[in-house]
């Protein structure tokens, strides 16, 4: 279950056993302190994941790109609110996957007859109901992918992806929209098929073209989800036909960088599992390590120039200087396993790069491309002072623009560019 802040938790799993209010008697609906059991259980809370400085966390950031209900106002009113249009492209996206790197995947619980691959759940105790709804095609009862099932309506890696709402005649809904840009390098596309009283043998067939590709894949419903790693920065043409209707011709641009899957600055002295917090920064001083996790496509070569970009959001003191280093361990994250962050080996690898002058505000470069080697796979930093002294705050990917809304603040984020 995925709950924003602006919500209470009122469902019984919001509780312990015996620690619910209506036990204890004392009225107080707020399970906001319990994150070992809300985390047992399958329950992601705003409210809980509050503090660090950033307020409640958003769902909205554990997306890959849904729907924002700001990005709908009229654009005299987001020129009010924030100076300028935050988004360049009118058009919304409905992608509500779990963004890869969120804590979201693999963090649900099984549930019979949902997710679990089975088409019958569990039967009521007492009159021996159940109330799972038998599917209405085959493969509609999918297994989760990955360890585990994933917190909220959707499955990452899913070959699935529902869109809710009107049925055209004809394919539609492409994802990302027609006319995107900035796509991520490593994506996938995503159409609804046409409304049929009977999908028995339907199959699509989607035609892709740009730079490096050029596929035409067949789909049985209702397989609707075509993974592909693009070029940085190319332009692509796609197609959907299903039964001899096609939904016309779309197109999209994509981005040339790709951003962290986790940032997190670590007190390595204490370790201690850190929890999902959305912190805006990353600290590095005496004690302090940022670490940055970063997927390279397998769309990326040695013909590519790979740069690291920073800004820094507060110089408090820099006497000596930043030192960027490689990070081995694999698979590091947020989650409360073994491999959270927090309580992992925090041992450096090769020292990559130094920063000196550096100013509030004033974006920096260092080129990687002699460093980054190996594509398809995860690459991490870390930045640390070589003066304990020293103390230094850079933006993190979960930087937002000021004001009411979740509207990112992409331009101040670390990113890896290719060119």
């Amino acid at each position: 279950v995925l709950v924003g802040g602006s919500f209470q938790c009122f469902s019984e799993d919001c509780w312990a056993e015996g620690t619910d209010p209506m036990t204890n008697k004392t009225g107080v609906f707020n399970p906001s302190f319990d994150f070992p059991h809300l985390d047992s259980v399958g329950i992601w809370f705003g409210r809980l994941l509050s503090g660090q400085g950033s307020g409640w966390s958003s769902p909205k950031k554990e997306l890959a790109k849904p729907w924002i209900q700001m990005r709908s106002l009229p654009e005299s009113k987001l020129i009010e609110k924030f100076g300028a249009n935050p988004w360049n492209v009118p058009a919304q996206d409905y992608d509500f996957r779990p963004k890869k790197g969120s804590y979201l995947i693999d963090s649900g619980v099984m549930i019979p007859g949902i997710n679990d691959g089975k088409d019958t759940g569990v039967p009521h105790p007492e009159d021996g109901i159940d109330f799972n709804h038998p599917p209405l095609y085959s493969g509609q009862k999918r297994k989760f992918v990955g360890e585990a099932p994933d917190i909220g309506a959707y499955e990452y890696g899913d070959s699935v992806y529902w869109i809710p709402g009107f049925r055209y005649p004809h394919p539609s809904v492409p994802i990302p929209n027609d006319g995107a840009v900035e796509v991520p390098i490593d994506y996938s596309l995503v159409w609804n098929y046409p409304y049929k009283k009977d999908y028995s043998n339907t199959k699509a067939s989607v035609k892709v073209s740009g730079p490096g590709v050029n596929l035409t894949k067949e789909f049985k419903y209702p397989h609707n989800v075509f993974f592909q790693a693009f070029e940085p920065g190319g332009t692509y043409n796609w197609s959907v036909t299903v039964d001899n209707v096609s939904g016309g011709n779309w197109s999209f641009k994509v981005g040339d960088k790709i951003y962290p899957l986790n940032d997190r600055s670590v007190d390595t002295t204490d370790k201690k599992s850190l929890l999902p917090y959305q912190i805006n920064n990353l600290e590095v001083s005496q004690n302090k390590i940022a670490f940055l996790l970063f997927d390279i496509p397998s769309s990326i070569n040695g013909n590519h120039k790979i740069k690291l970009n920073l800004v820094p959001e507060s110089v408090v003191s820099l006497n000596g200087e930043i030192e960027i280093y490689k990070y081995d361990y694999k698979g590091w994250g947020e989650k409360t396993d073994k491999k959270n962050i927090g309580i992992i080996d925090h041992s450096l690898g090769t020292k990559l790069a130094t920063l000196t002058s550096l100013y509030d505000g004033t974006a920096v470069s260092v080129d990687l491309t002699d460093q980054i080697y190996s594509y398809g796979e995860e690459f991490s930093i870390a930045l640390k002072v070589s003066d304990p002294s020293d103390k230094v705050y850079f933006y993190s990917k979960e930087k937002g623009i000021t004001g009411r809304g979740i509207v990112t603040n992409v331009i101040v984020w670390p990113y890896l560019s290719f060119q």
